[in-house]
C-alpha cells in the first residue's frame, strides 16, 4: 500500500454514481487493523468455513463492509443494518430508501475489496483478482466478447474476466447468468433477459501492486405499482 498504509481507499464516479472503492491486502494485519469493525455476528458467521484463509476473507469482508459504511455516514452502523447472506451480496437496511448504500464485495487469495454507492435504483459490483490468476478455457469461452478465446494476452483476458464478474454481481444471480451476459462495446454490458439498461463497465486503475480490478454501475428498472379499481 503507498505511503505505508494498510488500507487503500478512492473516490470515483461513474455516470451519476460517485462510488468509494475500499482494498486490503487478504491478511492478518488486514483482519487486526479492522477487528474494532467486527460484530460477534461477523465472527460466528464465518465459523463454518473449513479453510483458515477463508475464514480471514470473510472476517475482512465483514470489517471492510462496516468500515465503508459508516465511513460513508459518518456515524456508528446501528445494529441489524448490515445483512450479509451465503453465496448473495451484501445489503444494507434501512427504512429511508433514498439513504440507502449500495454494497459490492471481492476477494482473491491475496486481496479483498468493498465498493459502495448510494441510491435505491442503483446497483453495482467489483470484481478483483490476483495478476497471476488464470482463466479456465471453458469459462473463457463464455465471455461476451467475441475475442475472448484470443484475447491476446492472458492480462487481457483476466480483465475481460473482471468487467464479466463484475456485472455479475451488480445483477446479482452470479455465474449461472454468464450465458445472458452481451457486450455493446468494451465498456458496457447488458443481459439478453433483463429489461434494466446497460452496465457501465470501469476497469480500476492504480490499485495495488499484484491485482487487477473492474466495476460495473448501472440502474434497475423501476417497479411499476398496480392500481386496482375499488
Amino acid at each position: 500500500m503507498s505511503a505505508g498504509r494498510w488500507l487503500w481507499h478512492r473516490r470515483l464516479r461513474i455516470g451519476a454514481a460517485p462510488i468509494d472503492l475500499y482494498v486490503v491486502a487478504n491478511s492478518l494485519r488486514s483482519r487486526l487493523g479492522l477487528a474494532p469493525s467486527l460484530r460477534p455476528r461477523d465472527r460466528a458467521r464465518v465459523r463454518r468455513l473449513r479453510r483458515p484463509d477463508q475464514r480471514r476473507a470473510a472476517l475482512i469482508g465483514s470489517g471492510l463492509l462496516r468500515h465503508a459504511l459508516r465511513a460513508r455516514f459518518r456515524r456508528p452502523l446501528p445494529a441489524g443494518a448490515l445483512e450479509q447472506r451465503t453465496q448473495r451480496r451484501p445489503r444494507h437496511r434501512s427504512l429511508n430508501a433514498h439513504r440507502r448504500a449500495v454494497l459490492t464485495l471481492s476477494h482473491s487469495a491475496h486481496w479483498v475489496a468493498v465498493a459502495i454507492t448510494q441510491g435505491h435504483q442503483r446497483r453495482i459490483g467489483i470484481d478483483i483478482e490476483d495478476c497471476d490468476r488464470r482463466i479456465d478455457a471453458g469459462v473463457a469461452r463464455k465471455l461476451p466478447w467475441p475475442d475472448a478465446e484470443r484475447a491476446g494476452t492472458r492480462s487481457r483476458l483476466l480483465m475481460q474476466w473482471c468487467c464479466a464478474e463484475a456485472a455479475l454481481k451488480a445483477d446479482g444471480r452470479g455465474l449461472p447468468a454468464l450465458d445472458r451476459l452481451i457486450a455493446q462495446s468494451a465498456t458496457r454490458l447488458s443481459f439478453t433477459d433483463r429489461a434494466e439498461g446497460a452496465l457501465m463497465l470501469r476497469r480500476l486503475e492504480g490499485l495495488p501492486r499484484g491485482c487487477v480490478g473492474a466495476i460495473a454501475v448501472g440502474r434497475r428498472q423501476p417497479r411499476t405499482q398496480v392500481r386496482t379499481s375499488r
